[in-house]
């Protein structure tokens, strides 16, 4: 079975939950986390270390539309400079509260793609703070998300708890060679996101040390462009689907031949 996160806030829920869990994790022949990063952070999976082991997410870059000249260049007529992209559902755990704060005030743009349940409250938010370099424009086709990916300056992830488990758009990002901003929360995100390599990892929830990130970037785009470079190679050779689907091979064959978890 694959275990994607932990119970996080419902804590009730987690006491009912657990004794059903507990006896279903028992008996599954092997554990799979979408990263080696979160296996130390989760209490519950340190109780299975010996049938526990990661096996990543990979993405085909060739199943991704490729935006029409039209599209793209409706997108740079809308936002004529660099801008810092989030994409994603905008749920509580996702810490847009903190970008918010983070770039107010600032001269850097943000652009917010998605939709969710924490919408109204971030775009009162930003009514609040009178940000107009915030853009939210809700959920888009696909064609528009991989003509704004390609566009922006870098992709920023500001998620602060563990139920984000591990954060796809910052595989896209890597993808299209963006460099990123992430926070480290113990998830898979410093495993795509390697700090100071891929781009920047900052505390959870500090917005000063965000805006600092954010800066720095921002002020250095041979840094950017060499972070985001870097996290493409690396994007290429580790995160793609081709090694995802490797690996479920071997791993399936190892459990119906009985073989043990390699140490």
């Amino acid at each position: 079975m694959t275990y994607h996160s932990d119970i996080v806030r419902k804590k009730f829920l987690d006491k009912v939950y657990q004794p059903l869990r507990h006896w279903f994790l028992n008996d599954v022949e092997r554990i799979v986390v979408t990263t080696p990063n979160y296996l130390p952070g989760s209490p519950l999976l340190n109780q299975f270390p010996d049938k526990t082991e990661a096996v990543t997410y990979g993405l085909d870059k060739d199943i991704y539309p490729q935006p029409a000249s039209e599209l793209l260049a409706k997108w740079r007529e809308r936002f004529t400079g660099r801008f810092f992209l989030f994409v994603g559902v905008l749920r509580y755990y996702k810490g847009l509260h903190i970008l918010l704060e983070a770039v107010a005030d600032t001269d850097m743009s943000v652009v917010i793609v998605g939709d969710g349940p924490e919408a109204a409250a971030l775009k009162q938010q930003a009514s609040d703070l009178q940000m107009g370099n915030v853009h939210f424009l809700g959920a888009l086709p696909e064609a528009d998300k991989v003509a704004l990916l390609s566009l922006c300056y870098g992709v920023v992830f500001p998620s602060h708890l563990r139920s984000e488990a591990f954060g796809i758009s910052l595989l896209e990002a890597a993808m299209y060679a963006k460099p990123m901003i992430s926070s480290e929360i113990e998830i898979g995100s410093t495993y795509v996101n390697i700090a100071d390599e891929t781009g920047l990892v900052v505390p959870p929830e500090d917005v000063f040390a965000l805006r600092a990130a954010m800066n720095r970037l921002w002020d250095k785009p041979g840094l950017a462009a060499q972070m985001g470079n870097f996290a493409q190679k690396r994007c290429q050779t580790i995160f793609t689907a081709e090694m995802m689907a490797k690996n479920y091979v071997r791993l399936y064959v190892d459990v119906i031949s009985g073989n043990t978890k390699e140490p």
